[in-house]
């Protein structure tokens, strides 16, 4: 009876750290979001949303295995286990140009943020929340920001020494004047070993978009394809409508959007002869 006790104890002190699955959704000529941060064991999911692409991958760490899948209405999920830290960059074939990702994969340390939330507080600023995983590991807390989701900058820096108050759970308020419909925001951790770990990343709503459509280039119309840039402040489809002069619809089509700025492209093809014709896009009201 012992020995199976003893047995049973070693099992449960074993057991993994249950891994996160990072989604990430495939449509309208882009990845969203275009990047990702996980740890060792996490499964990134790709998930279809419309049009044809592949997720692919170009550049790896050493000893990663490489992928190559469609993303089509056949091929609406696809998975895959970081296993090696390093950066995956990877690609959609034939939409190379518009379509690029990146996966930052960090060690699971001992020394982590075990939760990070944001919240907007009494003056409409936004207040990050986190508690740390064995704090008195942690040499630095930086908080950072970004306005387009990929490239972050240091707004504060929290060195934890022995002059430093220790404690699991911390917060931050950003106070500075934010421009833009919406923020987004990452932690940066250094343990004791010198290794560096960052959260994943959380979208902040500054305020709703004053106007829908951002661009819309080539215009006049030179190729085949039209891109389309426009903000979203939900999950959800915008409906195009594309019509002549008289209001006849030539053509429809429903645009997959994600919180922040998407980025679309309309395939028109040789359907246009040369005139004035209208985009009419909906998304809710």
């Amino acid at each position: 009876m012992k020995k199976i006790l003893l047995f049973s104890l070693i099992f449960a002190i074993n057991l993994p750290v249950s891994a996160t699955v990072h989604k990430i959704r495939v449509s309208n000529f882009q990845f969203s979001p275009k990047r990702v941060n996980a740890v060792m064991g996490d499964t990134i999911l790709w998930v279809y949303k419309i049009g044809f692409h592949t997720t692919t991958s170009t550049t790896i760490p050493a000893g990663a295995a490489p992928w190559d899948s469609p993303m089509d209405v056949n091929t609406t999920r696809f998975s895959y286990v970081v296993n090696v830290p390093g950066v995956y960059n990877y690609t959609c074939l034939p939409h190379a140009a518009e379509m690029q990702g990146v996966i930052r994969v960090f060690e699971n340390k001992p020394a982590t943020i075990s939760s990070f939330t944001i919240t907007k507080n009494e003056n409409n600023k936004p207040e990050l929340l986190w508690n740390m995983a064995n704090a008195p590991s942690v040499k630095y807390v930086s908080v950072q920001r970004s306005y387009d989701g990929e490239t972050f900058e240091e707004i504060k820096k929290i060195v934890i020494d022995e002059n430093t108050s220790v404690r699991n759970t911390e917060k931050y308020i950003d106070n500075t004047a934010l421009t833009g419909s919406y923020i987004y925001y990452l932690l940066e951790i250094m343990g004791e070993d010198n290794k560096i770990m960052q959260t994943a990343i959380k979208t902040f709503s500054v305020k709703i978009p004053s106007k829908l459509i951002i661009s819309l280039s080539p215009n006049p119309l030179t190729s085949p394809h039209l891109s389309i840039k426009f903000n979203s402040f939900k999950e959800g489809y915008m409906k195009v409508a594309l019509q002549n002069e008289k209001g006849s619809i030539l053509m429809q089509e429903n645009m997959w959007a994600e919180p922040g700025i998407n980025n679309a492209h309309l395939h028109i093809g040789d359907l246009l002869k040369p005139g004035t014709y209208y985009l009419v896009c909906n998304m809710g009201q």
